[in-house]
């Protein structure tokens, strides 16, 4: 996945289509143990309930879905979400320049953002570290069985503190 190739757009029920067959497997695992659902059914969810859903596309084709969902109607809390592909995670450089200013795009009305991640989601861990987001240092029992999952938050007003590449 080149710099040159990679563009971010607003998300489309298509992209549903095109990113779930080829989920990551640890985001698959996690969508299952957290919620019961498949990478069909979260991403699906994800798009209905956010304000704003969000696609990275590779050389035309998508390869990850995120964006923010409130906690309430009126609220300025929300739960931030990212699922993608290998190829996604494996040419993350590109993706991660863009997703910089993504953040500001998809917390917008937001002050703070937050939720869990399973433990063993090590790509995702080091993902939110590196964007400036607060992990817990120890995981807690989280979703439908019960899996140790670390929470993680971030106070929109600190974007601009995040580490250079």
């Amino acid at each position: 996945m080149s710099e040159s190739n990679y563009s971010t757009r607003p998300a489309h029920k298509m992209d549903v289509h095109a990113i779930a067959p080829f989920m990551r497997q640890q985001d698959v695992e996690e969508v299952r143990v957290s919620h019961g659902v498949t990478p069909h059914e979260a991403l699906s969810i994800g798009l209905e309930c956010s304000d704003t859903c969000r696609v990275g596309v590779s050389n035309g084709v998508p390869v990850v879905m995120y964006g923010v969902s409130p906690h309430t109607l009126l609220g300025e809390n929300g739960t931030i979400w990212l699922l993608g592909t290998d190829e996604a995670a494996l040419n993350w450089k590109p993706f991660m320049r863009v997703y910089r200013e993504e953040i500001s795009i998809i917390t917008q009305g937001f002050k703070h953002v937050e939720n869990w991640v399973d433990r063993r989601n090590t790509v995702s861990l080091r993902w939110l570290r590196w964007m400036g987001f607060s992990v817990e240092d120890t995981p807690q029992p989280y979703g439908i069985y019960q899996m140790p999952f670390y929470h993680f938050t971030r106070d929109i007003e600190t974007c601009a503190t995040s580490k250079s590449l």
